[in-house]
């Protein structure tokens, strides 16, 4: 996903900064980017695309970012896959697994 930026009178911290185009993104604001509705329906068609190649094939491997992994995700286990997520320093792995 996108990270979305709007011109903001502010000087704060870049993480601050980022949480609060975030914020304002998730509830509505359009800029010249994605908008968060159409990032969570890419979302969901990935989530579909894999569960379609996981009848396929054994294994799956997806390398993605931060925001939209959580989507994918969450569009995977509305399907029925479980598994946890794994945080090793910077890096995350969801692993997940479609329950049979």
């Amino acid at each position: 996903m996108d990270i979305p930026w709007f011109r903001i009178p502010l000087r704060i911290p870049a993480y601050a900064w980022l949480a609060l185009n975030r914020a304002i993104w998730m509830l509505g604001a359009r800029g010249p980017f994605e908008s968060f509705g159409e990032a969570k329906a890419r979302a969901q068609t990935v989530s579909l695309e894999l569960d379609r190649l996981a009848l396929v094939h054994e294994s799956v491997v997806v390398f993605g970012h931060g925001l939209m992994n959580q989507h994918v995700a969450a569009g995977l286990v509305t399907r029925g896959w479980r598994g946890t997520p794994r945080r090793t320093g910077y890096w995350n792995v969801i692993h997940l697994r479609k329950v049979q």
